[in-house]
């Protein structure tokens, strides 16, 4: 019963692919090598195209005249913070560096797109609300997961003792703290150039171009509250629609058309204006020590995406300015870290 019901939520006529599942990993080893701030993350990420009987793009005609594709989803992931002296337990050595900290949490998501910009005549737009629900403090058992990550990479690389284990996790950690999160994202294509290669795209349904998008971030929440604001160049070889963690070619029929390939680079500059931290600034009603924090950061982001048929594997390098006003003691002062991600769409 419940199987036919979730079922039945499913469109069985999309233009595009019907679902896709993503695992992402992030981790500072594929940057910048040192294990503090943010060290790693992990998350697992569902998302399917709802029958028009509950898409809310069919929620009213123009909605519908417009609709590209929708996504509805569900997310699973945890991400780990640490200080510098991960060796340190004494709280007056680490009181001006951040508090170990783990976000364990789970997302539902609606996502739109839309073929309409408001910058271009055939542009894109995609629209995303997202609710997060999670975690912190040593309710969430992160210390305990970060201990055993280490232990395998030592077994794996056959060495000793790095990456260490952290010492400070019982002494300095961000308490128990529920969190409840919103956010809201919005993409729109500005620029949008193809090469007219109508073999190329009836074959591969991708073509060579180069695509400019501007992006709108706003959470809110008793974890995080700030608003970031950017854009994204994206160069190569693209199918008609793509952002974020989308790369869609179109179906013919309801099948796809030749073997869908497309391979394609990206860069993306942010700023990001933050109000309110609870990993930084402590959670509500929380005991100190905290450290002071900058209130305006700034992130670069650069990478690449390779799909082939229903496989897509992407790699994006994120820099992140400082988000301390001191630099902790042996710290690094930039952020750098790597995400791996790797989907399968269903059809």
């Amino acid at each position: 019963m419940a199987w036919a019901v979730c079922a039945s939520l499913i469109s069985t006529d999309s233009p595009y692919d019907r679902g896709r599942f993503t695992l992402h990993v992030a981790n500072d080893d594929f940057g910048s090598g040192y294990d503090e701030a943010f060290t790693s993350g992990i998350e697992a990420r569902f998302r399917f195209t709802p029958g028009d009987n509950v898409a809310v793009s069919s929620a009213h005609p123009e909605l519908r005249r417009l609709r590209l594709h929708e996504y509805w989803g569900l997310s699973l992931g945890q991400n780990i913070y640490t200080p510098a002296l991960v060796q340190v337990t004494d709280v007056e050595l680490l009181r001006d560096d951040r508090r170990y900290a783990g976000w364990l949490y789970g997302t539902l998501s609606v996502e739109l797109g839309l073929n309409h910009s408001p910058f271009l005549a055939h542009g894109h737009s995609l629209y995303v609300v997202e609710l997060s629900l999670g975690a912190t403090g040593p309710q969430t058992q992160t210390e305990s997961l970060q201990r055993y990550w280490h232990a395998f990479i030592r077994d794996v690389l056959n060495r000793r003792d790095e990456p260490f284990d952290p010492k400070g996790w019982g002494v300095y950690q961000v308490p128990n703290h529920w969190g409840v999160n919103v956010r809201l994202y919005q993409e729109s294509e500005f620029i949008r150039w193809s090469l007219a290669q109508p073999d190329w795209r009836r074959q591969l349904g991708s073509s060579f171009g180069v695509r400019m998008a501007t992006k709108t971030e706003v959470r809110l929440g008793n974890m995080w509250i700030d608003g970031t604001g950017g854009f994204t160049i994206r160069a190569g070889l693209m199918p008609g629609v793509v952002f974020d963690d989308w790369s869609l070619p179109r179906l013919y029929k309801g099948k796809m058309v030749g073997v869908p390939l497309a391979v394609y680079g990206f860069v993306s500059g942010y700023l990001r204006g933050a109000i309110y931290n609870a990993l930084l600034d402590g959670p509500p009603g929380a005991e100190g020590p905290y450290p002071a924090r900058t209130y305006f950061l700034t992130r670069i982001e650069a990478g690449f995406v390779i799909r082939f048929a229903a496989v897509e594997f992407a790699f994006r390098h994120t820099t992140l300015s400082p988000e301390l006003r001191n630099r902790p003691p042996s710290g690094v002062w930039i952020q750098n870290w790597g995400t791996i991600s790797l989907t399968f769409a269903f059809y």
